[in-house]
This record gives structure tokens, C-alpha cells and sequence, in this order.
């Protein structure tokens, strides 16, 4: 608000989302007005964008292409070894013994991050310092960059399995990362934007796991219900740097460079619950919650260190709560959705994910397409991002493939205009 001469805004030292907020000095119009009145008028108003900045969101991992393909849609599909990640209900749905091998990850780059950041990264501030045009412009990046959710969130999951019948045993490695600017609101005059310290915080959990599911069918499989044991080897990440320093990737390689820093490990136990019904062969219904106990991971803390500035305490595996049906018309048809029943908090403080997820796939003699699509409802930013996939089943052998992207950019594949961008693939043998 501009006030006579002087235009004034101050905000209590404290945290929001991730970003530090301090008391901002007293602002003069006469400080920008040399030449560029309507520069000034838009630096307050962007300068007050800066107010809101919550942290980004995280999302659920898609295990295995399968799931993948069908956009996340698997609470009541799966029926092979992902079942000991998706729901362990499912473990009992198929009667085999089976070994299962697969990976996979997805990305989201949410508000434009790298687009901003990049704009930012190896900017030298000392040249602009002085110049109200060019700071303008550095400001107004800022702004854009503090609002709400920014940032590029990461999942994805790789394991072995064996199964027999409704038992499953399996190694495997869950990962969770998140990246989000924690900007500078203090030094953005001219005269004192080279002292500039926004930086941009990255945050990482990696599960390295083994799991044990048991599974039971009940009234002629009517009821399926199984758990997962889990003894998580966790390891956690955290990097603080500056903005100007980094040289930002696509979505994957961001969400991967957070899982690299300053590693901290602690072990922890956890458990997964699910339960699934079927209705008159056609149609199943099922509900799965996964790390049920929430076990919490260390980080390292050092204050004399500036790559750790800011670093939580700790960071969790989330608690998920989801619901799923699928309905199978036709023997070869099957059409999925999921949802989580409630907003999942994440590993960046104040975040929270809920996506939908819906797909179908088609199986034929010797290959399964699939294709789906997912909505994360409590983003900052909800769209819609689609899937595709599919599979080549022999006697023994099956193999999978799945994308997951955005048509934000269209539907190039390249990876430097994709808002979402991720895959997978597996190999399943049949004994």
C-alpha cells in the first residue's frame, strides 16, 4: 500500500511452508521513483505476492508398471508381488508362485520451479545491484517463485519379490523427495540485492527395505485381508544452497539430486493393512493403509554447516489412507479408480498430497494395454496428468512398460518441457 512518500510492510520473523520470513525494512517510493514510476507500483505489488509461500507437495509412489500405466489405479488390482507395496490384499487373489522384478519413478515440476529458478541460477547479482529495471525483474521472479506449492516433488519404488500363494517376501528400495525455494525477503532493494540469499532446499527419504506379506482369503475369496511387515533401513538427505549456484535439470534429475547430500541412516519397523471384497466376480472394493505406525527418519544437523540450514529434525514415511474399486465387465476389460480418503502429510513441513487416480487396462491373448490418468487434489496447482502402458505376456514370462507426462507442453516427450515425467518397467516369471 502506497502511503504519501513512504510505503512500509513488516511481517513477524517466522516460518511458512519453508520459507523464513523476517522483518522487512521500511521501503521509500523516492528510492525506486528515479524514471520508473510504474516500476515502483509494481514492485510493491509484487513484493506483496512474496507474503504467501507455503511449501510444495509430495505424491504417492506408482509401484510397478502396472500401476504406472493405469495412472496409480491398483488398491483393488493388484494381484502379483507389487501387491506387498500397493495392497497385501491382493497377494491372495491369484493362487501362483511367481518371482517379480521392477522399478519405477514419477516427477513433478509444480509452479513453474525450474522455469523460475532457472532464470535465477547463475545470475550475478552485483552487476544489477543499482539498476531499479533489473532488480524489478529479479523481484518479480521472486514473487513468482514464493507463491504457494512451487517446487518439484519426486517418488518412486524399485524391488524383488517371490511369491507363493497369499505369501510374499521381498527387498526393496521406496524413495520421497521434495525441492522448494526458501526466498530472501529482506535484501531486494537495488543497493542491497547482491546480498540476496535465497536458496533452495531439497529434502530426501530413501526406504531401503524388506517385507513379509501374508494374505488370507475368507468365504470362498469373498473377503481377501493381508498385512505387510516392514524393516525399513532409512536414509535421509537434506541439501541448502544458494539459487543462484544451481544448474536445474528436468523433473527427474532435480528430484534424484535430492537424493545425494548429507546422509543420515536410522532403522525403523512399519506395517502396511488391506482388505478387499468381491462382488459378484465382477466387481472388487478395497481400502489399504500403508506405514501405518508413520516411524519417523533423523537428519543430520551441523548449525555450523550453511548446506544444513533449515533442516528439519526429522523427516517421516507417510501414512496413507486408500480407497479403490475396479470393475471388470468383460473378462479381458478391467476399468480402476483410486483415491486417498484423507490429505497425506509429506516430508516437507506443511505439505500435504491427495491425489485420484483412475485407468484401464485391456488384456488380449499375448499383450495388456493400459492407460490412465491422475489428479493430485491438494496441490497447489491440481491437473490432470496421463499414463500409458503396456505388456507382453508368455507361459512364463511377462514384461511391462509404462510412461507417465503431461500434456502441459503438449505431448512431447522431451524432458526440459514436461510438467510430469516419469516410467516404469518390470519382468515377472511364472514357476
Amino acid at each position: 500500500m502506497v502511503n504519501g512518500n513512504a510505503w512500509r510492510a513488516s511481517a513477524d520473523s517466522k516460518r511458512r511452508g519453508g520459507n523464513e520470513f523476517r522483518l522487512l525494512p521500511v521501503l521509500t517510493c523516492e528510492r525506486l521513483r528515479n524514471g520508473h514510476p510504474a516500476r515502483a507500483i509494481s514492485f510493491f505489488s509484487v513484493l506483496a505476492a512474496l507474503l504467501l509461500a507455503p511449501a510444495a507437495h509430495a505424491q504417492t509412489p506408482f509401484v510397478g508398471p502396472r500401476a504406472s500405466g493405469m495412472a496409480g489405479a491398483s488398491v483393488a488390482v493388484a494381484d502379483d508381488g507389487t501387491a506387498l507395496w500397493t495392497n497385501p490384499a491382493g497377494l491372495a487373489r491369484d493362487p501362483r508362485t511367481d518371482l517379480d522384478l521392477f522399478g519405477g519413478a514419477v516427477a513433478t515440476d509444480r509452479g513453474n520451479f525450474r522455469e523460475l529458478a532457472g532464470a535465477l541460477s547463475g545470475l550475478d547479482l552485483p552487476s544489477i545491484a543499482g539498476d531499479p529495471a533489473a532488480v524489478l525483474d529479479v523481484v518479480s521472479d521472486l514473487a513468482r517463485l514464493a507463491q504457494p506449492g512451487v517446487g518439484v516433488v519426486g517418488s518412486g519404488t524399485a524391488g524383488l519379490v517371490f511369491g507363493w500363494n497369499g505369501l510374499a517376501l521381498g527387498i526393496g528400495d521406496t524413495a520421497y523427495a521434495g525441492v522448494y525455494p526458501n526466498v530472501d525477503l529482506v535484501h531486494i532493494l537495488p543497493d542491497d540485492i547482491a546480498r540476496n540469499e535465497t536458496s533452495v532446499r531439497s529434502a530426501g527419504l530413501e526406504a531401503r527395505e524388506a517385507r513379509l506379506g501374508l494374505s488370507h482369503a475368507f468365504f470362498q475369496r469373498f473377503l481377501l485381508i493381508g498385512v505387510t511387515l516392514r524393516y525399513v533401513m532409512g536414509k535421509t538427505y537434506y541439501l541448502n544452497q544458494s539459487v543462484f549456484d544451481i544448474d536445474f535439470g528436468n523433473p527427474i534429475s532435480a528430484a534424484r539430486n535430492a537424493l545425494k547430500q548429507n546422509a543420515q541412516e536410522t532403522d525403523r519397523f512399519t506395517m502396511d493393512a488391506g482388505a478387499m471384497v468381491n462382488l459378484l466376480g465382477k466387481l472388487r472394493v478395497a481400502i489399504v493403509s500403508t506405514s501405518i505406525t508413520e516411524p519417523s527418519f533423523s537428519v543430520k544437523q551441523d548449525p555450523s554447516n550453511p548446506e544444513l540450514a533449515g533442516a528439519p529434525e526429522s523427516l517421516k514415511l507417510p501414512r496413507t489412507l486408500r480407497a479403490g474399486a475396479a470393475f471388470e465387465p468383460i473378462g479381458a476389460l478391467t476399468i480402476a479408480v483410486d483415491g486417498d480418503l484423507v490429505r497425506t502429510a509429506t516430508l516437507v513441513p506443511g505439505g500435504k498430497s491427495q491425489q485420484i487416480s483412475t485407468g484401464v487396462e485391456l488384456r488380449l491373448p499375448l499383450f495388456a494395454i493400459r492407460a490412465g490418468a491422475f489428479r493430485d487434489v491438494a496441490a497447489p496447482d491440481p491437473h490432470w496428468a496421463y499414463s500409458a502402458g503396456f505388456g507382453l505376456g508368455l507361459p512364463q514370462l511377462s514384461v511391462n512398460g509404462s510412461i507417465v507426462l503431461s500434456t502441459y507442453h503438449g505431448l512431447s516427450l522431451s524432458s526440459a518441457n514436461q510438467r510430469d515425467l516419469g516410467g516404469a518397467v518390470d519382468a515377472r516369471f511364472r514357476f
